[in-house]
């Protein structure tokens, strides 16, 4: 029982913050001043919980499938009761599935896998909140899956790439059937075609 004991601390930082440390020592600000927004509120760090953790199911079921996706996406709403202590009532998680030929039947089970055996966070709330779901496929869109990270890179300056000495610069390698480009900083560039990498049109 004790091996299953998950240990967190929160501690006072003034002012209505708080600074949480998790089990695995990340610290993170938490404000309790609903109408500052300087950080999460503890209810929004549970939203967002739920998300990660079927988010985090669903997109490993689908690489496990060999599911070509390119870009994933979870939204989440929550709607909370009106009288205190104003908790959750009811979930709603949207996936949103971006890649080639995503199959409808693998994505649905990934979810339905997630959401009934898998996601330890929404087995933790729904005794008290219903949890539904919903799911989209945009089709092929490429993202930090295996495509840059854009939180961290930004966009790419599509100007950049039609210089020639920046051309010299680029190293190609092989990601999953698709090519992508590797600049010497280690950031990934836009994926390309086989043709389209080989003609030099970007």
């Amino acid at each position: 029982m004790a091996e299953n004991a998950l240990k967190a601390t929160v501690q006072y930082a003034g002012d209505e913050f708080f600074i949480g440390t998790s089990p695995s020592g990340h610290a993170q600000a938490i404000d309790t001043k609903g109408d500052r927004h300087a950080a999460p509120t503890p209810m929004e760090m549970l939203l967002v919980s739920v998300a990660a953790c079927t988010a985090a199911d669903v997109i490993s079921i689908l690489q496990k499938k060999r599911q070509d996706v390119t870009d994933y996406n979870v939204e989440i709403s929550g709607t909370r009761a009106d009288d205190h202590p104003r908790k959750f009532t009811a979930f709603h998680v949207h996936h949103i599935v971006h890649g080639r030929s995503v199959s409808a039947d693998a994505v649905e089970r990934a979810i339905e896998l997630s959401d009934t055996k898998s996601c330890s966070v929404a087995a933790t709330v729904r005794p008290t909140a219903e949890i539904t779901t919903s799911y989209e496929d945009r089709g092929l869109r490429y993202g930090p899956i295996c495509g840059p990270p854009w939180s961290i890179a930004g966009e790419w300056d599509r100007a950049d790439f039609r210089k020639r000495r920046f051309y010299r610069r680029l190293k190609a390698f092989r990601c999953p059937k698709r090519w992508s480009i590797w600049d010497k900083m280690g950031h990934f560039g836009p994926l390309l075609g086989q043709k389209q990498l080989k003609s030099g049109h970007f």
